[in-house]
Order: C-alpha cells, then structure tokens, then sequence
C-alpha cells in the first residue's frame, strides 16, 4: 500500500516524470500487488483499485498531463483519507 501511495506521491510531485510510464507501471503494481495491499488494508486496496486502473489505462500519449494528474490527485486523496 505505501509503495502505492509513493508512487502516486512522487508521479504528483514531479512534472518532469514520464505520465506514460507512470500510467502503465502503476495500473500494473495495482493488478499485481492488489492481494497482498488488501491483506494490509481492503479499503484502501478497493478505493485504490476501483478507478485508478481505468484512469492509467485510459492516458494516451500526446494527452493533457495536466488533466491526468488532476485525475490521479482525485484519487489519491480519496485514498488518503482512509489511511
């Protein structure tokens, strides 16, 4: 879950990191890390998985960083408020 959340963190914070990157490695540690982050907590792990998958796949190249981020901030806070 922290990774997760580091991850988010670090991606929200820097404006130089790669959003395609980004997009792919996260929805990808979600699908991977999804048991073991709701052993941790299943609320988070719910709220972590219930639109930020669909948020990363969704990014394309070329699109707007600015309302991706937006998106994943969304989220991110979302998920905040239940840690």
């Amino acid at each position: 879950m922290n990774e997760a959340l580091e991850m988010i963190k670090s991606f929200l914070e820097d404006d130089g990191e790669d959003a395609v990157s980004f997009s792919i490695t996260l929805e990808n540690y979600l699908c991977d890390s999804y048991d073991v982050i709701a052993k941790e907590n299943p609320e988070v792990a719910d709220a972590l998985c219930e639109e930020l998958p669909e948020i990363c796949a969704s990014f394309e190249t070329g699109a707007d960083v600015n309302v991706f981020k937006k998106k994943i901030r969304t989220e991110y806070r979302k998920v905040l408020a239940l840690v």
